[in-house]
């Protein structure tokens, strides 16, 4: 893929230690780990840490942010918040650290029966948190660019779509065109 360098970009400011960018000086999606339809024993902390270890493996080298605050539970010596839990059992003890990964149980046709123990909280109180979590996860600009407007956004496709008219690659590839 052409990445065109532009005057704009070479503006970026250098990433300080912590912030959540890769080495490149772009900004990379958080990644939210949902398994929903889960079952009683999906809920389980040792379910939970198979899960998450599972998850850390597979996505080790990638640069994803899947330690952004998303947790079903707390991790309070990384994010230092103190809210509710998903399950009472949920700890860094018996879960290992928290990576970005939500469970939903399976909706069952008596669901607002509260006389019935699921093993977790209900599917409601379950979402809304999820929501509120979603929500609450930081936002990053697109671009380096501060308060970029319309007409800037404008210029700013206007150079990168000029570069790439002056590429090698993109003459060669448009003479090949019928």
């Amino acid at each position: 893929m052409l990445k065109p360098t532009l005057s704009a970009s070479s503006s970026v400011s250098v990433p300080t230690e912590g912030s959540e960018s890769s080495g490149d000086g772009e900004w990379q999606p958080h990644l939210l780990l949902l398994h929903n339809r889960c079952q009683l024993e999906d809920f389980t902390p040792n379910a939970v840490k198979t899960m998450q270890d599972l998850y850390r493996k597979a996505f080790q080298k990638s640069t994803l942010q899947l330690n952004s605050g998303m947790y079903m539970y707390s991790d309070t010596n990384r994010n230092g918040l103190h809210v509710d839990q998903v399950c009472k059992g949920y700890n860094i003890d018996n879960c290992g650290p928290p990576i970005n990964l939500f469970l939903l149980p399976e909706i069952y046709s008596d669901f607002d029966n509260k006389d019935i123990y699921r093993g977790h909280p209900s599917f409601e109180q379950l979402a809304k948190r999820l929501r509120w979590l979603v929500l609450g996860a930081n936002r990053h600009q697109i671009t380096n660019v501060p308060n970029l407007s319309e007409k800037g956004w404008f210029q700013f496709c206007n150079k990168a779509w000029e570069t790439i008219r002056k590429c090698t690659f993109f003459i060669e590839y448009e003479r090949l065109l019928p």
